[in-house]
């Protein structure tokens, strides 16, 4: 009976540990490698290969989520304004990652994170309200980042 009871305590406890490392955290420094917007008619436009092509130094850019909810990207001299309009807070409540931008008046964005590998996928779908106050048909933004 004692050591019927010890297998199953022992069985939690590893189970336990399993999880907790196995589980996925957005806090963590992370190199963004796409950037997807896609319209509602379907076509997608690759905003990581613009970006790329007219300011190369974003190739190594930083991104951090800190476990205190501060969120900001650390580049290279050429690349600094990122690093000023990137500054946010973060939040997250199951799968979906709240950014407040410090920089561009505490403007809200949700997204819906996912992990693959040591990859984390940020999806925004664009509402109603955001396509007409931008002047566009967007359907969704895809981020992908891998953990560094």
């Amino acid at each position: 009976m004692v050591v019927s009871i010890l297998k199953r305590c022992l069985l939690l406890v590893f189970t336990m540990a399993f999880v907790q490392v196995n589980a996925q955290s957005i806090v963590g420094s992370w190199k963004r490698l796409s950037t997807t917007l896609e319209y509602l008619d379907g076509k997608k436009e690759d905003l990581q290969a613009t970006l790329v092509k007219n300011m190369p130094c974003v190739v190594n850019t930083v991104y951090i989520f800190k476990a205190d909810g501060a969120h900001y990207s650390q580049s290279t001299k050429e690349c600094e304004m990122i690093d000023k309009m990137g500054m946010a807070n973060w939040q997250l409540s199951g799968n979906l990652l709240t950014l407040q931008m410090k920089n561009q008046g505490n403007v809200k964005t949700s997204y819906t994170v996912t992990f693959s590998g040591n990859k984390m996928i940020l999806t925004h779908l664009y509402t109603a309200e955001e396509n007409k106050v931008t002047g566009t048909k967007v359907k969704q933004l895809i981020t992908i980042y891998e953990r560094l």
